[in-house]
């Protein structure tokens, strides 16, 4: 009785065992987003609003969470903050972010502005057209340093170019990230012509590209092929290699999140 039980338990730890590296090998693949996709939610403390939830930890991400955010022409959102860290990028239309002392910051489309966790802010679009902005939210990393104490714009044509390894006919820039004062959170865009691409890698950091203009085909390791359309999504886990390449004759805009790992 006794090696019988025993082998009911051993056969019932390879179950289990079946089961979490089955999981395991699901979150490990990319998860595309289509422009159309999502899930519509409401926000405590915003008005003629609505949000669109497009990929977080409920859909498999070990942190970095990306919505949109529609507002009315007399849409926005009352004095808050928030414990994780938050960037904004005005998608379509302007809007005005003020801080709870009073510092004013106008955004038009292409800015994005840089919450810092416990920062308040309250957020109104400016003008006669209804407004669309990305939002990009990380906790903060444990044994993370002091946050910035102010929020942060930065424009439309503001960045650092830089070179990335293993890309070709690309130029990247640099919009924000720990060097700009995150805690652990870069966003940047990548710029391909239309022969552009980068060779097949892997990063140890969680990573969503948001096709802005163009379309891009990325392959897996493993040879699977998704393509992408401008207002497509993509979520690379950490670990999991690819590669891309500009689909069709126009140049292709990306942007791109990236998160460490905790």
């Amino acid at each position: 009785m006794v090696k019988k039980s025993k082998l009911v338990s051993i056969a019932l730890l390879v179950c289990v065992a079946s089961v979490v590296l089955s999981g395991a090998a699901a979150a490990a693949e990319m998860v595309v987003i289509r422009a159309d996709e999502g899930t519509v939610y409401d926000a405590p403390g915003h008005f003629n609003f609505w949000g669109i939830r497009k990929f977080g930890p409920d859909d498999g991400s070990l942190g970095l969470s990306v919505s949109n955010s529609e507002f009315l022409p007399n849409g926005g959102a009352d004095m808050s903050s928030s414990p994780r860290e938050r960037i904004y990028f005005v998608l379509r239309g302007a809007m005005v972010v003020t801080s709870d002392d009073g510092k004013v910051y106008n955004l038009e489309e292409g800015d994005m502005i840089y919450i810092p966790p416990g920062v308040s802010r309250d957020m109104a679009v400016t003008g006669i057209e209804a407004a669309r902005t990305l939002v990009i939210v990380a906790p903060v990393p444990e044994n993370a340093g002091e946050p910035a104490k102010e929020m942060t714009v930065v424009k439309a044509n503001e960045g650092i170019v830089y070179e990335a390894p293993g890309h070709f006919n690309f130029w990247g820039i640099r919009k924000f990230g720990p060097d700009d004062g995150s805690l652990g959170l870069s966003v940047s865009n990548s710029e391909f012509l239309p022969n552009g691409g980068a060779d097949m890698s892997s990063s140890p950091r969680e990573r969503i590209y948001l096709i802005e203009r163009g379309a891009m085909t990325v392959t897996g390791g493993d040879g699977k092929v998704y393509n992408l359309e401008e207002g497509d999504m993509i979520y690379i886990p950490p670990g999991v290699s690819r590669d891309m390449a500009t689909a069709g004759i126009e140049a292709c805009r990306t942007l791109v999140m990236v998160l460490p790992v905790p």
